[in-house]
């Protein structure tokens, strides 16, 4: 009986056999009903191991508990998937809605909740012929390295913006929750690549492994956790940070046939100017500042994905419907801008749907990303200070406040507070 060894991610040989047992469509499909942790058995030859024996399982659950939905959704999927990913895996590739760009050894990654590498996807999108896998043999075994190293490396924003595209749509397959979320955090880096200079993108995606790695497959942090991903910012970005050398090289050395522009005395290497809003001509790179930044946002907005509108969740929310629908003044559009002669300004701009989603936006109103459903946040809260006690303040405030509607800045009083607000101070 020959036998075949495959080396996984880790290099770890794992022997199986060729007359390995078949699992039926049936089994699998009744082992895709998983509750959750407690049901995950360890489907090995050895004694079974269930999840309530581990040393953080209770602490697992009070976890899950009051995890956020999208990371709870995201857990029982990966629960379910990791009865069988090979199963799955199978599912997918032969599936007619999953992209065929995404190679299977990325396919893995999304099913057992790691980060996807998206060089590899990168390389997927235009080759010619299937990665050659590294094969070799010792004596009747076979030795075969699943993950190629990948043809192609991602440099560019244009690069990253193809392959990470690629990587929402097959996310969203297996993780249908988490498309917004992607997209959200697609459009996050694209507006990073646009605020910095070409010479400084590798560190841009340099940012953007980190947090993907930081975030992995959404169990516990989403790519939309902001506040999550500072030290990054300041360890790749910022000039000081403890990475911001290897991204200097990573600059230098990204392209073939490139020069490298030399300015102060730190041995050729090419320094990312950070005065570039700076009135003073005695910078030795306003030059190059001048003409390799853009100190605007129209270059973003050619790339930037649509703004979403509310989500069906969001709109299906009985309290927010009906004090939408019970005090329309409440909810007026008010803006100086004539949005049909702007959107007939922008018929020639060359991303449309941005354009689009936009004007509907200054029409109907833009979604703050508000999320009403998150946890028990209570559906009425009271937020607001006391009155102040010293007459002098309150009027102030008074006269402040009465400025602010004279300007249509503040929305006129409407008697009793409604049930389903929340006041503020």
């Amino acid at each position: 009986m020959d036998s075949r060894t495959r080396v996984e991610d880790n290099r770890i040989p794992i022997m199986t056999s060729n007359s390995k047992r078949q699992r039926s469509e049936n089994s699998a499909d009744e082992d895709s009903n998983v509750g959750g942790p407690d049901d995950n058995e360890r489907d090995s030859g050895k004694k079974k191991i269930k999840s309530s024996e581990l040393p953080w399982h209770n602490e697992e659950k009070v976890a899950r508990e009051i995890a956020r939905p999208s990371c709870q959704k995201t857990q029982d999927l990966l629960y379910c998937y990791q009865r069988d990913p090979g199963w799955v895996k199978r599912q997918l590739i032969i599936s007619g809605i999953a992209p065929p760009s995404i190679p299977g050894s990325e396919w893995d990654a999304i099913i057992r909740g790691t980060a996807v590498n998206l060089d590899a996807v990168f390389s997927s999108l235009y080759h010619v012929l299937p990665p050659k896998e590294d094969v070799g043999h010792v004596g009747s075994t076979e030795i075969r390295f699943s993950n190629p190293e990948p043809a192609k490396r991602v440099k560019t924003a244009r690069n990253w913006a193809a392959a990470f595209d690629e990587i929402i749509e097959g996310t969203a397959v297996a993780f249908p929750h988490r498309r917004q979320e992607l997209r959200e955090y697609s459009a996050y880096i694209r507006s990073q690549f646009s605020a910095k200079q070409p010479s400084s993108h590798p560190r841009i995606i340099m940012l953007d492994v980190a947090i993907r790695n930081f975030v992995a497959g959404g169990q516990r942090y989403l790519l939309t956790d902001w506040h999550e991903f500072t030290r990054f910012h300041s360890a790749i970005l910022a000039s000081d940070g403890i990475e911001a050398d290897r991204g200097s090289k990573s600059a230098s050395g990204s392209g073939s046939g490139s020069r490298s522009r030399s300015f102060g005395k730190r041995g050729g290497r090419s320094e990312i100017c950070d005065r570039f809003n700076s009135s003073s001509r005695t910078c030795p790179n306003s030059k190059t500042c001048l003409n390799s930044i853009s100190l605007s946002t129209a270059d973003w907005t050619e790339t930037a994905v649509p703004l979403p509108a509310p989500p069906l969740t969001e709109l299906a929310n009985p309290f927010v419907s009906k004090i939408i629908s019970e005090n329309p003044s409440l909810f007026a559009i008010v803006t100086p801008i004539k949005v049909d002669v702007f959107e007939r300004l922008l018929a020639t701009h060359p991303n449309q749907p941005f354009v689009a989603s936009v004007c509907r936006g200054l029409r109907e109103g833009f979604w703050p990303f508000a999320d009403t459903h998150f946890g028990e946040y209570p559906d009425t809260v009271d937020e607001s200070f006391p009155a102040p006690k010293d007459p002098v303040e309150a009027e102030f405030l008074r006269s402040q406040r009465d400025t602010e509607f004279a300007k249509g800045r503040f929305s006129a009083p409407f008697g009793k507070e409604l049930p389903e607000c929340k006041e503020r101070p």
